[in-house]
């Protein structure tokens, strides 16, 4: 299920960026790595397996982006990829990345860690969203937080009845920066420098508005840099996906022509 790209454009992808996949400072940076997973889906015509995504500029609502993908090299089960966004400031995002035919399901997890269900989980208390942006249309519980983790629950409520994505997990997955102002209180904020995303569970077999657990560990949080690892869980159990993240940590509110 494509969230970003129309299907029926053809390569390379033209986008505006709305505010509906915004944060308060411009276009939110899962999203921007969403777009450029659905770019190398449809080029290659195979789903996403892994990719590490670099952010360059930060895009503002309402610019207007080229997403352009190609193929590095090609196997019989899997192709590398890479994929760019282009704006108004150059190159704006890119992005290596592996797609390539995967089992229904992986058959080894890591042990999920007991949370609370996302009923009885605290709504997301900190910096209060754009009314339409993206923190305001998704549903975010806190289940659990210590000095270097945050649990979150986390849905897209508009989804249901859609299968979920790659693009879509990807998305979900930068809730470290918010997960900082969190930790260290609503006056520091994460920036993200660099990010990944791998597949481990084909996610379309399940509901796009379904719960996700999502399992922040900070591998490090220093005075200006955090860095932090993501597990993404189906409420069911299933291990969807992986991810990691590399941050600066900022005072205040961001402009968004500053890292």
């Amino acid at each position: 299920m494509r969230y970003y790209i129309d299907a029926a454009q053809g390569a390379p992808f033209k986008y505006t960026a709305p505010l509906a996949w915004s944060t308060w400072n411009g276009l939110n940076g899962g999203s921007s790595l969403g777009l450029l997973v659905e770019a190398m889906e449809q080029v290659s015509g195979m789903p996403l397996f892994s990719v590490s995504c670099q952010y360059v500029n930060l895009i503002k609502q309402g610019d207007e982006v080229t997403a352009q993908a190609e193929i590095l090299s090609s196997g019989k089960s899997a192709m590398q990829m890479r994929a760019t966004l282009t704006g108004p400031a150059g190159v704006q995002v890119c992005a290596i990345g592996t797609v390539g035919a995967m089992t229904a399901e992986a058959e080894v997890f890591a042990p999920r860690d007991e949370q609370q269900p996302p009923e009885q989980s605290t709504p997301r208390p900190w910096m209060k969203p754009l009314p339409g942006s993206l923190m305001d249309t998704m549903d975010v519980r806190v289940a659990s937080h210590s000095p270097d983790r945050v649990g979150l629950w986390i849905r897209y409520p508009a989804g249901a009845g859609k299968p979920m994505s790659a693009s879509l997990l990807a998305t979900f997955a930068d809730h470290p920066p918010f997960g900082l102002s969190f930790l260290l209180g609503n006056q520091r904020y994460g920036i993200s420098l660099d990010s990944s995303y791998r597949t481990v569970t084909p996610p379309e077999g399940f509901d796009a508005a379904g719960w996700v657990q999502l399992d922040m560990h900070y591998d490090f949080i220093g005075a200006q840099f955090a860095l932090a690892t993501v597990r993404l869980w189906s409420q069911s159990g299933v291990l969807l996906g992986v991810a990691n993240q590399a941050m600066r940590i900022r005072q205040g509110m961001v402009s968004p022509s500053k890292k």
